[in-house]
């Protein structure tokens, strides 16, 4: 009931603005329209975690019909008037960025630092490499303070005054600040709750929570934000909850549901922050370029601020993106090495309408919107700044492991799981 009204008032206003001329509400609302639209971005540029009320959505589409320039010269365009609309209906908080004359309302700054030190503050290209640290070799994550989370094996230097101790062989999970500065690590080799041999993947809600998607336990185990064991679930089989296998990654909405890929049943199953099962639904049966027709091979996930569900397709190089129920919404890619196609894509993050895709059989990565338009692509095989390392045994090329996060403000990190490093990059607007 409530969203039935919601839509015949947009309605409403929206016919309104074919009959009636805006120098008419210019001349009887221009310092509601100027103060409301301050509030607006106010909130927006401050990351305010909020959700919007009937004057604001009502002065919002004002704006829009106008044409009116907010405080910081930006215009609402159609697609941030849907957005704002589709969050008001819903009664969803709102996360920016939302608006803007293009994709997003804000360019995504960048720091990097020059030769003496110093940080600088631009706007940098897509794709410009920002730095790099050494870091576990499996899983990477982004919370939404910016720290960086990692998991895997990692070989830590000790020093003692400026002086080299040794080596200390380390398996668990290390936090880093969004500069490479270890903040904690938690070590979890071994066997038993809150230990894991290898994370195939690691996600992070929005209390900090950690979610690991376990090789061994073929399932998932939670710990907090300190490194505290919770809960776990899962174990091998096909039933509701059961992996065949191991998970291959895993993902929380701003629900805290958290969402798991089955590659091997070629599934998708959603739980609850503690692990109770919700939901599932098989991927769907694709054409592929070679002419056979093969089921989605589910692998790397990202969950949007809408429930929309995005998935990498390992095997048949595809991006498939599902609404909450389940119903495909987009597809695209296929096996290639051309522009827009994917060889072995493990991972992806989402960041407002981009899509960073994580392509490592192309040692790249491609950004596309959310319909799978392409958008920018950078990378290349190597071990220099802003390339990724080759994985060659017995002759044969297996790209390499690892993954992709993207902070709130653009920030992309890639771990190279070859040469053990997470390295940073200006993601683009």
């Amino acid at each position: 009931m409530r969203e039935t009204f919601r839509y015949t008032i947009v309605a409403g206003l929206l016919t309104l603005a074919l009959f009636v001329s805006p120098f008419d509400f210019i001349s009887t609302a221009q310092s509601s329209v100027d103060q409301e639209a301050s509030e607006i971005a106010s909130a927006l540029d401050n990351n305010q975690n909020r959700v919007l009320d009937d004057s604001e959505i009502l002065n919002a589409i004002q704006l829009w019909i106008l044409g009116a320039a907010l405080p910081d010269g930006e215009i609402i365009s159609d697609e941030s008037i849907l957005s704002l609309v589709q969050l008001w209906i819903t009664g969803e908080s709102i996360r920016p960025p939302l608006m803007g004359d293009d994709e997003v309302a804000t360019t995504p700054t960048c720091t990097k630092t020059t030769d003496d030190g110093e940080f600088r503050f631009q706007v940098a290209e897509t794709g410009t490499f920002l730095s790099k640290w050494r870091s576990p070799d499996s899983a990477l994550a982004v919370d939404t303070e910016g720290n960086i989370y990692v998991a895997g094996d990692q070989q830590i230097s000790i020093w003692d005054n400026g002086n080299f101790v040794g080596l200390e062989f380390f398996s668990g999970i290390i936090k880093y600040d969004a500069n490479g500065t270890r903040l904690a690590k938690w070590d979890t080799k071994g066997s038993g709750d809150g230990k894991f041999r290898r994370a195939e993947d690691i996600a992070v809600d929005s209390n900090g929570n950690i979610f690991i998607a376990d090789q061994d336990l073929s399932g998932i185990q939670k710990f907090d934000a300190n490194g505290k064991f919770l809960t776990k679930w899962g174990s091998q089989g096909t039933g509701d909850g059961q992996f065949w296998g191991f998970p291959g990654g895993v993902a929380v909405d701003s629900a805290g549901n958290v969402y798991a890929t089955d590659g091997s049943l070629n599934r998708i199953q959603k739980f609850d922050n503690n692990g109770k099962f919700l939901a599932k639904w098989h991927t769907s049966w694709q054409s592929t370029p070679g002419g056979d027709i093969s089921r989605v091979d589910p692998m790397g996930i990202a969950v949007d601020s809408f429930g929309n569900v995005f998935i990498t397709d390992t095997f048949n190089g595809l991006i498939q993106k599902y609404d909450a129920n389940g119903t495909v919404l987009a597809t695209w890619g296929g096996s290639g090495s051309g522009p827009a196609r994917f060889k072995r894509p493990t991972s992806l993050a989402l960041s407002g309408n981009n899509v960073y895709v994580f392509d490592k059989g192309n040692y790249r990565i491609q950004r596309f919107d959310h319909f799978g338009k392409l958008l920018a692509t950078w990378g290349g095989a190597g071990d220099g700044d802003g390339q990724f390392e080759r994985n060659v045994s017995l002759g044969v090329d297996h790209g390499m492991s690892g993954g992709v996060a993207v902070d709130d403000i653009g920030n992309v990190y890639v771990l190279d799981s070859r040469s053990r490093r997470v390295q940073k990059f200006c993601g683009g607007i």
